[in-house]
């Protein structure tokens, strides 16, 4: 062993508190970055792969009734590559020991009994209803899971205001509900959201859609476009109460896993860089007080006839120890934590197959960033290595002067002992404005960390005092006339009961264009935090109640 690797090793040793200190702090940033990419590439990873095997469509439109000799001209859309229709629906699902009514979502598949062409389900237990089957139905996983229910259970719905039951026949993923939330609900709700799938003949005969149907699904051509496909296909389903296309990026299941993997990406980058930004520069700060420490040894050795470039190699050795150290904690506390990470999102994120994937590249990547971090750091310390004359190093350093500024000439105006503070603040000007930004940064993480309670208590009683006055909330599954307010209004202990519309609508604005949900209220409401609000709607699709 060399001898100036010997010293390394001395050095490290010697300043062990630092160096493990440092290396924590690096061992975080390598960690959070191991577990947040690793997390991304695994989520990223089943879902590709599901929406391939899967079929996943890449554009939807909702109709109220169109005949199925409309699919030959809307597969004539330029850019169109495969077009599938099918009856949907939402249904109440009649689900004892259930403490909420159970929301539903019927589909229907091909009448072939076969797989559909588009949203192919995976099946994890039992098969396809037969074609003549039509009280059979396939459950998605989620709801099956929840409330462990097996092939040949039977579930009672509610479709178009009667009431069928259907045996299961399989349970099954969906690549449309890899997120389930039943609808006006955010958040997953296995126990409370139930899909089903049953024969098209049994759908259609539910909804009253023989020979027509309510949902299109379908495949672009590849460099077609989006936007114009979606238009045209709008045109086409107007006349048949068509409630707007929409593209992949809006389909519910869909943009809920693409949030999620954009705060993944974020994680991976912002993190990392604030725990190797704060490790970058303590390293600076202790190897500069080491080279200031070894100035002689370091002149000694120049003036023995060693070159500079590995006496700054012996010190860039020192870091790179130090990142050794800190990676070997990183990587295996990442690889733990974004396992751990991928374990949370099964619940939330319904994937037949979700492995957790950790290329061999991705340990190198963190090590090779945060040695590269680190040495940007020490860069300063390094360069005035190689600049040090080695008669000027056998010298001791002179204490650096104030300059001509104009804190310079107050600074020479002060006495002896306020001298000694304002040459180390002015003397060293990016390392006195690096540790007032780090300070400046501890402070509002200490707000952030403390502003939720009052935030969380602001948004509860502006939501819930101010807008939501309800106490109970009806959703219905279709439009009904507004004496069913009325009716709602006299059930006993009910005060007072308003009826609202909710239909979605398209804002255009040159090319921009984007889907919300349009709200109709009554004339006088008072429970959007809208009082006095016109345009009291004739039919209501929910309606809200006090006690």
């Amino acid at each position: 062993m060399r001898v100036l690797d010997r010293k390394v090793l001395r050095d490290v040793q010697a300043l062990r508190g630092q160096v493990l200190t440092i290396a924590l702090l690096i061992g975080a940033g390598v960690a959070v970055l191991v577990m947040s990419v690793s997390s991304f590439l695994s989520l990223r990873g089943a879902q590709q792969s599901f929406y391939a095997e899967s079929r996943f469509p890449e554009v939807y439109a909702e109709v109220k009734r169109a005949p199925r000799t409309l699919l030959a001209r809307i597969g004539e859309i330029p850019g169109v590559a495969l077009t599938e229709a099918r009856v949907g629906g939402e249904a109440r699902v009649d689900w004892p020991g259930a403490e909420v009514p159970v929301a539903g979502r019927v589909l229907s598949l091909p009448a072939n009994g076969e797989q559909p062409a588009l949203n192919r389900l995976w099946l994890l237990a039992g098969r396809l209803p037969e074609p003549t089957r039509h009280d059979e139905a396939v459950i998605h996983a989620a709801f099956a899971e929840a409330w462990q229910v097996r092939p040949g259970d039977e579930v009672a719905v509610i479709l178009n205001g009667r009431r069928e039951r259907f045996r299961i026949s399989g349970i099954a993923h969906s690549p449309e509900f890899v997120f389930t939330s039943r609808p006006g609900n955010p958040l997953p709700d296995d126990r409370g959201f139930l899909v089903l799938w049953v024969s098209e003949e049994g759908a259609a005969r539910a909804f009253d859609m023989q020979g027509a149907f309510g949902e299109a699904v379908l495949t672009l051509a590849p460099g077609a476009s989006e936007p114009a496909v979606i238009a045209e296909l709008d045109r086409l389903l107007l006349p048949w109460g068509g409630r707007g296309a929409y593209g992949r990026r809006d389909q519910p299941s869909h943009r809920f896993l693409e949030d999620e993997l954009a705060e993944q990406r974020t994680l991976a980058v912002t993190v990392p860089l604030v725990f190797f930004g704060i490790a970058a520069f303590l390293l600076n700060v202790v190897l500069g007080r080491m080279v200031e420490a070894q100035r002689e040894q370091v002149a000694a050795l120049k003036a023995l006839g060693h070159p500079s470039f590995p006496i700054a190699a012996h010190y860039a050795k020192f870091v790179a120890a130090v990142c050794a150290l800190g990676s070997m904690f990183g990587i295996a506390a990442g690889a733990w934590m974004g396992a751990g990470m991928l374990g949370n999102y099964r619940p939330f994120f319904r994937f037949p197959e979700m492995p957790y994937l950790l290329p061999a590249w991705l340990p190198l990547l963190a090590a090779a960033a945060s040695f590269a971090v680190a040495l940007l750091g020490v860069l300063a310390a390094l360069r005035r290595i190689l600049r040090l004359p080695a008669a000027e190093g056998l010298r001791p350093p002179r204490p650096g002067a104030f300059g001509g500024s104009t804190l310079g000439r107050w600074g020479r105006q002060v006495g002896a002992r306020a001298k000694i503070p304002l040459r180390g603040l002015l003397g060293r000007p990016l390392r006195t404005l690096l540790t007032v930004f780090g300070i400046a940064l501890a402070v509002p993480m200490v707000v952030l960390g403390l502003f939720w309670w009052d935030a969380m208590d602001s948004m509860v009683e502006l939501q819930f005092d101010r807008i939501e006055r309800g106490d109970a909330f009806v959703a219905l599954t279709d439009p009904r006339p507004s004496r069913a307010v009325r009716e709602i209004a006299r059930l006993p202990g009910v005060l007072a009961a308003e009826g609202h519309r909710i239909v979605p609508v398209r804002l255009r604005a040159a090319q921009r264009s984007r889907l919300l949900a349009l709200t109709g209220l009554p004339a006088g409401a008072t429970n959007d935090g809208v009082p006095g609000a016109p345009g009291a709607s004739r039919r209501t699709a929910a309606g809200t109640a006090e006690r």
